[in-house]
């Protein structure tokens, strides 16, 4: 799985060109197997997503930002992030100047900030995880 917040790296990564190229190819491979099994139940989804990643060198491809981006294109999913101006935040720039910014508004449906969403992630992989064993 490839997860990409915060950034687009079809235009921020080094070689972006040749980066976009390939990880548009790999998740059209996982496209074309959720195409297959259209209108199938969620298992029969899974199934396909799974042996498309495993076997045929398939890339699940999630996508948080504020806005879609050029990565938009190849996003399998894409989860909504909240703007700074819609969560408290604390963020340091390079100068290591600490800022605390207050939420001044609320966030568009169901946006919520970078660090919610990871979380939300990682529990959830936890629980498939422990539910597997």
């Amino acid at each position: 799985m490839y997860t990409a917040w915060g950034a687009n790296p079809f235009q921020t990564t080094l070689n972006a060109e040749q980066h976009r190229t390939v990880i548009l190819r790999r998740a059209n491979i996982v496209r074309e197997a959720m195409a297959n099994v259209r209108g199938g139940s969620t298992a029969e989804m899974v199934d396909a997503i799974y042996d498309a990643v495993k076997t045929k060198g398939g890339l699940f491809l999630a996508n948080i930002n504020l806005y879609p981006t050029k990565l938009a294109e190849a996003a399998h999913v894409m989860l909504p992030a909240a703007h700074p101006g819609e969560m408290n935040l604390t963020s340091m720039n390079r100068e290591r100047r600490m800022r605390l910014s207050e939420r001044f508004t609320d966030p568009p449906g169901s946006a919520k900030a970078d660090c919610l969403i990871a979380a939300a992630i990682d529990v959830a992989s936890l629980l498939s995880d422990r539910c597997s064993r």
